[in-house]
């Protein structure tokens, strides 16, 4: 699959900032190899790929979800996504009513049209309803929304259509902006030469007389009265990135300077870091206008999910938010991260998506493989299961033809003669198999099966609970109470909408991307996870 043809080293960022400094671990790797003409940002656990054939969708696996065979796509939201039939015979299949002339529809998961291709434009979906623009042989074309079924639920009779956020979408008629609602319903009435959508609750608009910006609130009141003409940004993380005189700097929600204009460019803060130019360079400040990673860099993107694509010396890599190289700079392109996967153009000019690294433990892999347990874990290879240490090399040689994952020192195992017993960590029979079943010891006590009565044992084999008999009243015998474990790594695993196993901190952050067709979760340090039907062993990435 190629997730670790990458380089095992990254340079760390000099004198606590950003100057190539000694070497340490890469952080970052190959997940999807480099193979595609063009790629998006995944959403929804796909993302756009263009391969020989057009525009289609692969998952985090880098396996096409769905073949290529549009002329452009856009992102999923809330299960759809917006695609451009085909040229020629690809735009002229029947059975999805595609029109000769490419137009614009939605496609659902499997790459089929819910809503026919009929528009001229098409946005995304968001609070249930997508910005669609008519064709153009039914003029005036104007743009409009439609809901999930397809159906024009607000009047295409706008010049321009924007996403929703927090409830309101932007739109213009007669060259004059405003703001709706999901209803169509003119919330803050068109009277603006310009708006930016809602972030935060706040929005920019300009006034449409003499281009002054100000800020305003959902209700349409004045925030920051516009009294000043400046280049402006959406708010993110308080902050709003502002120029005047030609200089760049951040206003909080009063309107406030708080970092005065001091810089020629700047980009808004994303994840407690701004990207900041000065002169022909970029690095990066904290929200209190600190610098934090020099000004070193020939191009910078904002900073997600803890890491930031930059260009150094005209090649791209990533750094984390101390500046330290997570990604070599060898790269024609770079984006950012999303998803816990980021798009990457190699020097031959093909695009990957790279992610934290997850090299195997060891040299083996697995045809299956049980969590850590006391230092032990059960896999299968060539027809065999046996038990490895945390070397990787197998634990011990013991006589039996079936297993189950050790607990309190002892591990359930099934000898040749289809009986269970009870195996210690050297591999010596602590109880031989005599029962026809048996579950793992918990609190001292393990629940067996024996001759079709069930009961309990301790560490010694001795009944604590007599098989009811044949005449007594059946009854179900209740397990003992199970703990919820607490994982050493604060990882949790986690299965996105394409089937992808990977994991989050306790943040809900992607830690561990999830490029796996199956997975365990962490346990002593370790997790099993498998692709394409092998299995092998990772440890929690360096934070």
């Amino acid at each position: 699959m190629g997730l670790w043809n990458g380089f095992p080293y990254a340079y760390a960022a000099g004198g606590g900032v950003s100057q190539p400094g000694e070497l340490v671990s890469s952080r970052l790797d190959w997940m999807i190899p480099p193979l595609f003409a063009e790629v998006g940002r995944f959403s929804e656990g796909a993302a756009p790929a263009r391969g020989p054939d057009g525009w289609g969708f692969i998952n985090t696996r880098g396996r096409w979800l769905i073949k290529p065979s549009f002329s452009s796509v856009k992102p999923f939201r809330d299960g759809l996504a917006a695609a451009r039939s085909g040229e020629g015979s690809q735009g002229s299949q029947g059975s999805q009513g595609i029109a000769a002339n490419p137009m614009w529809g939605f496609i659902d998961r499997t790459g089929k049209f819910v809503i026919r291709p009929v528009y001229e434009g098409a946005g995304v979906f968001s609070d249930g309803l997508a910005a669609v623009r008519s064709a153009w042989d039914r003029l005036p074309s104007r743009w409009g929304y439609v809901d999930k079924s397809g159906e024009m639920v607000i009047p295409a009779s706008f010049d321009m259509a924007g996403e929703f956020f927090q409830g309101y979408a932007a739109v213009s008629m007669a060259g004059v902006h405003g703001f709706i609602d999901a209803k169509g319903k003119w919330v803050i009435d068109a009277g603006y030469g310009s708006v930016r959508p809602f972030t935060e609750d706040l929005a920019f608009v300009s006034l449409w007389r003499d281009g002054r910006v100000g800020v305003i609130d959902t209700t349409g009141d004045w925030v920051v009265r516009a009294i000043v003409a400046y280049q402006n940004r959406v708010f993110s993380e308080g902050l709003a990135c502002v120029a005047v005189g030609g200089l760049w700097g951040y206003i909080d929600r009063e309107g406030d300077w708080v970092v005065e204009p001091a810089y020629s460019a700047a980009l808004s803060f994303c994840d407690g870091r701004a990207a900041v130019r000065r002169g022909n360079k970029w690095g990066y400040i904290a929200s209190s206008g600190a610098r934090v990673i020099d000004a070193v860099f020939d191009q910078a993107e904002s900073f997600s999910e803890g890491f930031a694509a930059v260009c150094y010396r005209g090649q791209w890599g990533f750094i984390d938010r101390v500046g330290a190289w997570a990604l070599d700079p060898l790269y024609s392109e770079a984006g950012s991260f999303s998803e816990g996967l980021a798009p990457v153009r190699s020097v031959d000019g093909l695009w990957g998506f790279v992610g934290r690294a997850t090299p195997p433990l060891f040299d083996a892999t697995f045809d299956e493989a049980r969590a850590f347990s006391d230092g032990l874990a059960l896999v299968e290879a060539g027809g065999k299961k046996y038990f490895i240490n945390s070397s990787g090399k197998q634990a011990f040689v013991a006589d039996f033809t079936d297993a189950r994952d050790f607990s309190e020192g002892l591990a359930p195992a099934r000898g040749h003669d289809k009986k269970w017993g009870f195996i210690d960590t050297k591999g010596a029979w602590a109880m031989p198999p005599r029962f026809d079943d048996v579950e793992p010891f918990h609190n001292g006590l393990a629940r067996v099966k024996m001759k079709k009565r069930t009961g309990y044992i301790n560490k010694k084999g001795a009944w604590q609970r007599q098989p009811p008999s044949k005449k007594a009243k059946k009854k179900k015998a209740a397990a003992p109470e199970m703990l919820d474990e607490e994982l050493s790594s604060g990882l949790r695993i986690f299965k996105n909408q394409t089937g992808g196993w990977g994991y989050k901190d306790s943040a809900g952050l992607v830690v561990i991307a999830p490029v796996f067709d199956e997975a365990l979760p962490f346990s002593e340090g370790k997790a099993a996870v498998a692709v394409k039907g092998r299995w092998w062993y990772i440890a929690p990435p360096r934070m």
